[in-house]
C-alpha cells in the first residue's frame, strides 16, 4: 500500500503542517518522509491527543509539553513503524530540530541540528481488557536555553546560555476498565503518564498526568465520550533563576 498526504485548506492561511509519502513494506512495517504533522503523529494514545478537538482541550492531554525543545510540531523528517494488527508497537523518527509549520523547512533542514524520537508501546491484556504500556525518549543536538522558543510553551524573550543537546523520556501506560459488549471498539478506562527533560535547555523539568476517560458510560448516551484528568508541570530551575 502506498500513501501520499496532504494538508487541509485552512481558509485563513497557508500552512504545510503535513505533507508525507507513506509506504508498507510488509504486512507489520512501514517507512514515511516528508514535512511531517510529527507531534500529532507521535501521540497515539486511545484517550489522549485528538488534536484539541476530538478529546481533551488542555495541552496537558493533547501534546506533551516536555517535548517542546526535541520534536517540533511541523517540520521535516522520516521514520518507520513496526505494528502488529496495524497498531504502531515500534516507532523511530528522524526530525530537523527546528521546523516550522508555516513554510517546507528543506532550506534549513538540519541548521540547528537533528532530534531523534523512538517511542516502544507495547500492548497488554490484564483480564483480557486491551492496554499499553509505553517508553518513549528523544534526543536533539541542536542549540537551546530554557528561554528558546517552542512550539508548545510561550517565554518572554530574555538572554540566557545556549547548550548543544536536549533529551526527554517518557513512561506511560492505558488501561480500558469496561468494553461494550456489542461494540469493543467502544470503552472507557484510566491513562497516565510521567515525563523528565534536560532542565539545562528545556523550561519543563518533568511532567505528569493522570485521568480517565472514553465513551460515556451511560445507558441510551452511545454517541457520548468523557473525561477527567490531572497535571502537574515541574518548571526547570535554570529557568527559574533566568527569571
Amino acid at each position: 500500500n502506498f500513501a501520499l498526504e496532504f494538508p487541509q485548506p485552512t481558509g485563513n492561511a497557508s500552512a504545510l503542517t503535513n505533507m508525507q509519502v507513506e509506504q508498507f513494506l510488509g504486512p507489520n512495517l512501514a517507512v514515511f518522509f516528508g514535512k511531517l504533522n510529527a507531534a500529532d503523529g507521535v501521540n497515539i494514545h486511545p484517550f489522549l491527543g485528538g488534536n484539541g478537538i476530538d478529546r481533551f482541550l488542555n495541552e496537558a492531554f493533547v501534546l506533551s509539553p516536555v517535548y517542546g525543545r526535541t520534536i517540533p510540531y511541523s517540520t521535516p523528517g522520516a521514520g518507520f513503524s513496526y505494528l502488529r494488527d496495524l497498531d504502531p508497537v515500534f516507532t523511530f523518527l528522524v526530525l530537523d530540530s527546528s521546523g516550522r509549520p508555516d513554510t517546507s523547512g528543506l532550506n534549513r533542514m538540519f541548521r540547528n541540528g537533528a532530534s531523534l524520537f523512538a517511542h516502544l508501546r507495547v500492548p497488554v491484556t490484564p483480564l483480557g481488557l486491551p492496554g499499553h504500556q509505553s517508553l518513549e525518549g528523544a534526543y536533539t543536538s541542536g542549540k537551546f536555553s530554557p528561554l528558546s522558543e517552542d512550539d508548545y510553551i510561550l517565554l518572554p524573550d530574555l538572554p540566557a546560555r545556549r547548550r548543544t543537546g536536549s533529551w526527554a523520556i517518557t513512561y506511560g501506560f492505558d488501561q480500558f476498565l469496561m468494553l461494550d459488549d456489542e461494540n469493543p471498539s467502544r470503552g472507557w478506562g484510566i491513562f497516565g503518564n510521567i515525563s523528565l527533560a534536560d532542565q539545562d535547555t528545556n523550561p519543563v523539568r518533568w511532567f505528569l498526568n493522570l485521568g480517565a476517560g472514553g465513551a460515556s458510560p451511560l445507558p441510551g448516551r452511545a454517541a457520548d465520550s468523557f473525561g477527567v484528568g490531572y497535571y502537574y508541570l515541574g518548571t526547570s530551575s535554570v529557568l527559574q533563576e533566568a527569571l
